[in-house]
This record gives C-alpha cells, structure tokens and sequence, in this order.
C-alpha cells in the first residue's frame, strides 16, 4: 500500500477510537466581560472582539435550551464554565425541568477553579446623603442628628420595599459583605401598646 493512503487510514481508525464524549462534549464561556450576542463557544473574545464568551448565566441557559430540539444534547453533555467575578442578577435564574441534562449528557455549571464567581440579586446602594429634613432630625437622639444618611431606593429602581413584619419578605441591606440589621424601634425586645 502507498505509504500516504495507510497514515490516512491510521488516522481514520484514531478518530473512531476515541470516546465519543471526548469528540462531541460541548463546552460554554460566561465572564461579566462577555458579550450575549457572541455564541459563549470561546473562552476569552476573539481579536475583533466579534465572538467571544456570554456575559449572562440566563443566555447560556438559553443557548442550551435552543439545542434540545435540535436533537439530543451532544455525548458527555454541555459544560458552562462561570468565570471569576460578579454576575448582577435583575431577577431570579430559574432552572426547571427543560434545563436538566442526562447521565449520558448532563448539564454542569461550573465556576472557573481559583476565581469565585458571585452571583449577587441585590442592588448596590449609592447616592447616601446627610439626613436634613427637620422633622426627622427632631425624631433622632441629638448626639447621631449629624451622623445620619439617607438614600433614595426609588430613585434606584428599587420599587418593591418587602414586607417589613412578614418573615422571609423583609428588605436585607449589606454592608461589606455582612448583613445589617434594619432600622427598627425599639432596638430591644418589644413595646408594650
């Protein structure tokens, strides 16, 4: 046999060698960088910065959604790596049923390794102000008048304020990445009416 058509054939016989989930697992990019117009196929964008990885969980999961009717996901599954940094969520990422993989081709999110990925639901608050209208000053213990701020959440965007006596429904504030305590009164224990 020529000696070309037998380095071909050998490399026939490697490809059908190996695992099928080897060849076909699919793999997505998200990074807050990205960009959810680009195909989420590439780790980092392209040179033109015309592909390159999504910037939201929500496409990836769509991207993935778009392939079930397409026929059945590929061997060894789809894989969506969450690179390192903060994903603001504007409402909540829902996963159901249509988002579940197989044991053959599962769907797995993964944050990069040494790069935590956070996803954060909440709003940054900015815009604090000194607190200057009279009658809540007269409201406040003399010694914190001049240590009060104050910020517009509807100016924010923020329209839904919770529930503050239902449980689970109250509004959360974080500063630092620790939980503060509302304003309430009293500070301790209860009133009596």
């Amino acid at each position: 046999m020529d000696r070309r058509w037998w380095s071909q054939l050998c490399f026939v016989f490697i490809v059908l060698a190996m695992p099928s989930s080897f060849c076909l697992a699919m793999d997505l990019y998200v990074t807050p960088a990205g960009n959810d117009a680009w195909s989420g196929q590439q780790a980092k964008p392209n040179a033109a910065q015309t592909d390159g990885p999504f910037a939201t969980l929500e496409r990836a999961r769509d991207a993935i959604r778009q392939l079930k009717p397409q026929g059945p996901l590929p061997p060894g599954g789809v894989t969506v790596h969450i690179a390192g940094g903060d994903y603001v969520l504007r409402t909540t990422f829902e996963l159901t049923a249509e988002d579940s993989g197989t044991a053959e081709a599962p769907i797995v999110y993964r944050a990069e390794p040494d790069a935590p990925a956070r996803l954060i639901g909440g709003r940054r608050v900015t815009g604090f102000k000194p607190v200057t209208d009279t009658a809540i000053l007269q409201r406040l213990d003399p010694s914190a008048r001049g240590h009060v701020v104050a910020a517009d959440l509807k100016a924010l965007g923020v329209a839904d304020m919770g529930d503050a006596v239902a449980a689970g429904q109250r509004l959360e504030f974080f500063f630092q990445d620790r939980p503060m305590t509302l304003a309430r009164w009293p500070n301790e224990g209860f009133t009596t009416i």
